[in-house]
């Protein structure tokens, strides 16, 4: 019984690992705005605040190579603050911020 227990509950942390989306909020400046016909991109440079998920944490080097595309065009220009909680889709192999 104890052994069926075991091999649970290491089932249950390869799961959830696996399915684990690293995030971090931070507050930060735009970077490396470009701007295409049907959407746009940037980087953010992480500037006053970082801090990692406890759970499935994303690192400060993750934050700031991290490239994100949004379609339409942009409300933020290169050099503006943003902040919010960045989230890594495993899924997608996409960045967001929430």
């Amino acid at each position: 019984m104890k052994t069926l227990l075991a091999s649970m509950l290491v089932a249950f942390s390869f799961s959830a690992m696996a399915a684990c989306n690293p995030e971090a909020q931070f507050i930060g400046e735009v970077t490396k705005l470009k701007v295409y016909e049907s959407h746009f991109t940037f980087q953010v440079r992480v500037t006053r605040h970082f801090s990692p998920s406890i759970v499935c944490p994303m690192y400060g080097e993750d934050v700031e190579s991290a490239v994100l595309a949004y379609p339409g065009k942009p409300s933020i220009k290169n050099g503006d603050e943003i902040s919010g909680v960045m989230v890594y889709d495993v899924a997608t192999d996409s960045y967001k911020i929430d």
